[in-house]
């Protein structure tokens, strides 16, 4: 890393700051894989969405994407009123 190769070259102050930056930046990186790891477990362990992920190309993130934005199913009157919301359907009047 510069920092390490290049010490003189930078101020005690701008050194410190980027390496505050960069260790900020890091935990952030982590705490964004433990929240993936969470929200992959709390999928996996829904009922809707294993319904959901016994469909081919629907897998964890899908499945999620799916329950967040449309959540009960019986909310919608047909299945034809689900796609148009989801964003699920492109060309929806086209296609669907």
């Amino acid at each position: 890393m510069f920092i390490e190769e290049h010490p003189d070259e930078l101020s005690p102050l701008t050194r410190e700051a980027i390496l505050e930056l960069r260790d900020s930046w890091l935990r952030a990186l982590e705490r964004e894989r433990q929240a993936g790891q969470k929200y992959d477990r709390l999928v996996k362990e829904n009922d809707d969405a294993k319904r959901l992920m016994t469909i081919p190309g629907i897998g964890v993130k899908s499945a999620g994407a799916l329950l967040a934005h449309g959540g009960e199913a019986s909310r919608f009157a047909t299945a034809g009123s689900s796609p148009p919301r989801s964003g699920w359907c492109p060309g929806y009047y086209a296609l669907c």
